[in-house]
């Protein structure tokens, strides 16, 4: 949780009996935003699915957007969402379905023997057709298998998504476009929270289509190395690097079905700020 959800993710409305939280940073924006919840509700444990990541990279560069909520109807009774008749003109596609057709790109990945995957949001998902293909980049028409494609990508190009998370929690580089900031944190569903891309982020940022692919360029020379300046940042991140996740979890949710066993872990709620 990087933003301020606190609009709906609240005590009141979801009456959540355990917040789970990865990094103190976001620990303390929990109780900080007007959440509601108590340090008795909130758990810095890291996310039970990071146990299950795993490295086996490959030549694939991973470009995953998050959705926007502007280009999207709402869900029907069986959770699907309409096609939008005007998404091919709106900035969100001419941005990705260029950079996935840049023929300076192209060269850079015919040369280096990388191919390119975009995974569309699920909320989007329905849109992937509407891309021009190629025959260096893959346009799955079906919600992705994410640990499969964080274990096996090199590189992440993202913009606002949390997956950026999991991918850097493998140490390995990202790459953030962010060529609509404005919008959308003016209309999405959530405000822009403790996570700062520049003071935070895993990776550089970038706001066009130009400086994206010199950036991807770029890291392609170094073979998707990720910068010790980023890989610092990451370390310094996470609470937890280890697959004890679940565990931590488990413990916890022990102690709600039995609240009078003996914490087996009282650290995450025991942090000095």
């Amino acid at each position: 949780t990087k933003d301020d959800l606190s609009s709906w993710l609240n005590k009141i409305d979801k009456n959540i009996k355990l917040f789970i939280t990865s990094a103190k940073l976001e620990y303390k924006s929990i109780l900080d935003y007007d959440y509601k919840y108590s340090k008795e509700e909130i758990l810095l444990s890291g996310l039970p699915r990071y146990d299950k990541l795993y490295n086996s990279t490959q030549k694939k560069i991973l470009v995953m957007p998050t959705w926007r909520q502007f280009l999207t109807s709402k869900p029907n009774n069986l959770g699907t969402r309409e096609k939008n008749t005007n998404f091919t003109n709106s900035d969100f596609f001419c941005f990705y379905n260029n950079l996935i057709n840049n023929k300076k790109l192209l060269k850079k990945l015919e040369q280096t023997g990388y191919k390119m995957n975009l995974c569309l949001h699920p909320a989007i998902i329905m849109e992937s057709e509407k891309f021009n293909k190629n025959k260096y980049v893959e346009i799955p028409t079906q919600i992705c298998n994410y640990t499969k494609e964080f274990s096996e990508g090199a590189l992440l190009i993202t913009d606002y998504s949390s997956v950026a998370f999991d991918f850097a929690y493998l140490r390995k580089p990202v790459i953030y476009c962010q060529f609509d900031y404005e919008e959308v944190f003016r209309n999405h569903i959530y405000r822009e929270g403790y996570f700062k891309y520049e003071k935070n982020g895993f990776g550089p940022i970038y706001k066009n289509l130009e400086t994206t692919v010199d950036g991807i360029i770029k890291i392609l020379e170094k073979d998707c190395r990720l910068d010790k300046k980023y890989k610092d940042r990451i370390n310094s991140f996470f609470e937890y690097n280890d697959q004890n996740n679940s565990k931590r979890v488990y413990n916890a949710i022990k102690m709600i079905a039995s609240p009078n066993s003996k914490p087996q872990n009282t650290r995450a709620n025991e942090i000095p700020f």
